[in-house]
């Protein structure tokens, strides 16, 4: 992708250069010659970033290297995961919160843990709550999160 987004930044800027130098040339006796000159540098800067493949692949460590990076998508994946869980996580956290303080529970400390399966069905497993009416508190959370959600209160 970042291959096609350099090519189409060099045939956007070598066809502005182009249309500049054909309005602003005098003569029609150089225009051919501006016109071939241009052609050849659009047609280098379509190119160019090919030969940045190439010159990678033809490199014994650009061919280890290449390899190798798609080795680290497992890695990815595990850190996007990790960052969805953590983000989803955060949010449940916020959401609950800001239920406990609209209902007149002030709220020092909450914390929420989830697990996300593989079709994307988002589980509570356990909540710790710090607040002024734990009582009342975890009465709310569970009803709006389940029954099978844990609750630990925390100082």
């Amino acid at each position: 992708m970042d291959i096609l987004n350099k090519m189409v930044i060099a045939a956007c800027f070598c066809g502005i250069a182009m249309s500049l130098c054909d309005m602003i040339s005098p003569d029609e006796k150089f225009r051919k010659q501006l016109h071939f000159i241009f052609s050849l540098v659009f047609a280098i800067g379509i190119t160019a970033p090919f030969a940045d493949i190439i010159r990678n692949f033809s490199s014994e460590d650009g061919i280890c290297m290449n390899i190798s990076e798609y080795n680290d998508i497992a890695d990815e994946n595990d850190m996007y995961k990790k960052y969805l869980k953590k983000m989803t996580e955060e949010n449940i956290s916020e959401s609950l919160k800001n239920l406990l303080e609209s209902n007149g529970i002030s709220v020092y400390k909450i914390c929420v843990e989830t697990d996300i399966s593989d079709s994307s069905c988002i589980s509570i497993i356990k909540t710790q709550l710090s607040c002024d009416d734990f009582e009342k508190g975890a009465d709310i959370i569970k009803s709006e999160t389940g029954a099978e959600c844990e609750l630990w209160q925390t100082d």
